[in-house]
């Protein structure tokens, strides 16, 4: 964790007749076809055994089998200010702390959130902003997560916003903070591929000693969640 800073800025029938002649008629034809066929079965019997054609019969074959479709590679999960907007209580050096979630946002671009091009420059890919409130509105929790390519990217940017002033190369919303605040303190952390800034501000009526907790706890809260991806 690195150093706490100040700030300030879904079809009828057929007639019947008669069939005797019909009937002799069938009879007759039925002797003519039985002495036909005797005919031809003494004439085609002969000595010989009958040839018989034993039938072939194919053995199914199988169609070549098509291999299946790789699946494309999904890639890695992005973050989400939705995996964050819940309510929150910890606690920190024996102080009991809760907040409310209040907003957030998603963007694509760390260019959405750059003060100039020390973010992308550095390897930014995308970035998460979330606000949280405590104490009956006189602390304000706002974190931006920027994500990187890899811990090393991830190690090195956040050295580098911790040398600089606070919002000297990203700027937070309005909302992210309490306007006109009497105190406020920002802490850089690295958590895997991910940088976690979180600022506390507290309105002129919160306990200047929650300042420290809220921060820290926070801070240590989002960054142990950010480190299962």
């Amino acid at each position: 964790m690195g150093p706490q800073q100040p700030m300030f800025g879904m079809p009828p029938q057929p007639e019947k007749k008669n069939n005797t002649g019909i009937i002799v008629g069938a009879v007759l034809g039925v002797v003519l076809l039985l002495a036909v066929g005797t005919v031809l079965v003494f004439t085609l019997g002969g000595d010989d055994e009958p040839v018989t054609t034993q039938p072939t019969t194919e053995e199914p074959t199988e169609g070549p089998s098509e291999d299946p479709t790789p699946s494309e590679d999904p890639g890695p999960e992005t973050v989400s200010y939705l995996d964050f907007a819940s309510s929150w209580s910890g606690d920190y050096q024996g102080e009991s702390l809760s907040a409310t979630y209040v907003n957030g946002w998603d963007y694509a671009s760390c260019s959405e959130i750059a003060i100039g091009s020390t973010l992308e420059d550095e390897g930014c890919q995308y970035a998460v902003e979330v606000v949280h409130e405590a104490e009956g509105g006189d602390f304000r929790i706002g974190q931006m997560i920027l994500a990187l390519e890899d811990s090393t990217s991830a190690g090195t940017l956040q050295t580098d916003l911790n040398s600089d002033e606070f919002q000297d190369d990203y700027i937070f919303k309005t909302e992210s903070m309490i306007s006109n605040f009497e105190e406020g303190l920002w802490i850089a952390d690295p958590a895997g591929s991910f940088v976690v800034i979180t600022v506390v501000t507290r309105s002129s009526s919160g306990d200047t000693d929650l300042v420290e907790p809220y921060l820290y706890a926070r801070a240590d809260e989002t960054t142990s969640t950010l480190r299962a991806y």
